[in-house]
């Protein structure tokens, strides 16, 4: 029986992989959001109602639809993925991996709505997943969760990468509820 203190040690470092994975999916945006934060410009939504003009009820304002609209679908192949922990950190639960489960073929089919809203699912090697995310400018970003919250071989994630008018190709990161099992895969998605 494991001693409280190495349960909680597995925990943060289950944690830190979590987090860490969460981490990859964030940059500094796409080059345009980039070349904003640069040029000293804001991208705040939020502006001062003392200097934000009201708007005209009798002018309704839509939001322009979204380019990359519409449903799209692709392919994954899993495979065991390293993780690098600090030194003096050990995770036995990794030196048993062998790579075996939860690696293989799967599918992803998603849908971009017009305000670049992502849903979508996945069923394969990971199980079946639930996916979440946005499409802004050209970049997704999306969550990946078991659909079965209770599955003991759930994995959770996200779903990043470039989307263009013809396909988009990511990167998808997941690991298990403990975070024994990490798995990585290319994916890339053509419209249906």
């Amino acid at each position: 029986m494991s001693s409280p203190h190495t349960s909680i040690g597995a925990r943060c470092a289950a944690m830190s992989v979590l987090l860490g994975f969460a981490m990859l999916g964030c940059d500094s945006g796409t080059p345009a959001a980039r070349q904003r934060a640069t040029s000293g410009e804001r991208t705040s939504a939020v502006t001062s109602s003392s200097t934000a003009p009201l708007a005209s009820s009798s002018t309704p304002r839509s939001l322009p639809r979204n380019p990359y609209a519409g449903a799209w679908r692709g392919k994954y192949k899993a495979t065991q993925a390293s993780v690098t922990v600090p030194k003096g950190v050990a995770y036995k639960w990794w030196e048993g991996d062998d790579g075996a489960s939860a690696s293989g073929d799967g599918q992803i089919e998603l849908t971009v709505a017009e305000d670049g809203s992502v849903a979508g699912t996945s069923s394969g090697a990971l199980g079946n997943l639930t996916i979440r995310g946005m499409v802004e400018e050209d970049v997704l970003r999306a969550g990946v969760t078991p659909t079965d919250q209770a599955s003991e071989a759930s994995m959770t994630g996200v779903l990043v990468g470039t989307v263009t008018e013809k396909s988009i190709e990511a990167q998808l990161r997941v690991s298990s509820h403990d975070a024994a099992l990490v798995r990585r895969s290319a994916v890339r998605l053509t419209r249906k």
